[in-house]
């Protein structure tokens, strides 16, 4: 039997793995090895792991990094410790494949340390694009490391091939979203208000935003512009979730704990997880803030959303999403355009097929059923 790792850090990446790694698991090819870290084995973070992970696979690694409230925003001493100690995991069992989702930072390192092993990489969304973020750069470099890939849409599939990658190495096998969406059981307001400890408005926003990793300097002032607009909207009830754990993020925090004392609709959550988050976001009038689901999950869903910022500049938006420049001015503007759609009436969700993580597995499948290609694949960067 094939050990195949994969790495999750991060709700958001979680999420959009946890059908495949169901299917990993049950798989009579495969032994999965699930590599754990970042977020979700931090307190302060919510530690997602020990809620929504840890008696669901038998073969779990935990790596554990320094990151907190105490954390210095120019300490990047954690992500030091996340490749040595990944160095050391993966001299402990032979790995066959590894799966990489996205382009955090620490997916960029255990990327380096596995092709230096010439390990396989199977990427899941490169040939994406956000230009306002340090992650494109990342997510670029971990194209050129991986070996098979696997995109949702045409535009990341000619942009992998402008990177150099091979046509028989990219794979277009639909959102991972979709199949998210479509297989969860969501809740209802009564179950989500009693487990969740707060009550719905009759309107309501669902709010993310992360650090725009390249412009820090404008942080906390974007940031406040976006809670000063809030701050006007007495009558929603304005539901935050923290942001990730890239640099200035305990700034945002601190800053959302300080306006959460003095407006009583707002309320925040460190962590929600997939199914409290999505079944949230449906009763939500919009979603706001620079976090990728306001583009990925939220118009399957038929949520619209008000994309602040730059931080996603370049992915490929629905019409539900409007964008607002990091102004009270722009803000306001993009708020009537959504009022404006909400008006028109939402229509009926259609139910788009998706088998992501079975065909995706099924690709994995033929690749060690042909010796004479898993050779190939060790040998050149297809």
């Amino acid at each position: 039997m094939n050990n195949i790792a994969v790495l999750t850090t991060s709700r958001s990446d979680y999420g959009l793995l946890e059908n495949l790694l169901i299917k990993l698991e049950k798989s009579k090819k495969f032994n999965l090895h699930l590599i754990v870290s970042g977020t979700h084995l931090s307190k302060f973070y919510g530690n997602f792991f020990k809620d929504n992970i840890r008696d669901k696979f038998k073969n779990i690694h935990k790596i554990r990094i320094p990151i907190n409230e105490r954390m210095d925003d120019d300490n990047y001493s954690a992500w030091g410790v996340f490749f040595h100690k990944y160095s050391i995991l993966l001299s402990k069992f032979n790995v066959g494949y590894l799966i990489l989702l996205g382009d955090r930072i620490e997916t960029l390192l255990a990327a380096i340390v596995s092709h230096c092993k010439n390990i396989p990489i199977a990427h899941i969304g490169g040939g994406e694009l956000t230009s306002g973020a340090i992650d494109n750069a990342f997510r670029h470099s971990i194209s050129k490391m991986s070996n098979l890939h696997f995109v949702s849409e045409y535009d990341y599939y000619k942009r992998l091939l402008q990177l150099g990658e091979r046509k028989k190495s990219i794979f277009m096998i639909g959102d991972p979203s979709v199949e998210l969406i479509n297989n969860l059981k969501m809740k209802n307001k009564i179950t989500l208000e009693k487990e969740l400890n707060f009550k719905f408005y009759k309107k309501n926003i669902l709010v993310t935003y992360h650090p725009e990793t390249l412009n820090l300097k404008n942080d906390e002032k974007y940031f406040l512009i976006l809670l000063k607009f809030l701050k006007n909207l007495e009558d929603y009830r304005v539901i935050f979730t923290f942001p990730n754990s890239d640099p200035n993020s305990n700034k945002i925090i601190k800053l959302l704990i300080k306006y959460k004392k003095s407006n009583s609709n707002f309320i925040y959550f460190k962590e929600m997880g997939s199914l409290n988050y999505l079944s949230t976001m449906q009763y939500c009038d919009f979603v706001l803030g620079n976090s990728s689901s306001g583009l990925s999950e939220a118009p399957i869903i038929n949520i619209p959303t008000i994309n602040f910022g730059s931080r996603q500049e370049g992915r490929i938006k629905a019409k539900s999403v409007f964008d607002s420049r990091p102004t009270l001015l722009s803000l306001n503007q993009a708020f009537s355009k959504v009022l404006n759609y909400i008006k028109k009436g939402k229509k009926k969700r259609n139910k788009t097929r998706s088998n992501f993580s079975k065909k995706l597995l099924n690709i994995l499948e033929k690749k060690i059923d042909n010796t004479v290609m898993k050779k190939q694949f060790i040998d050149l960067n297809i």
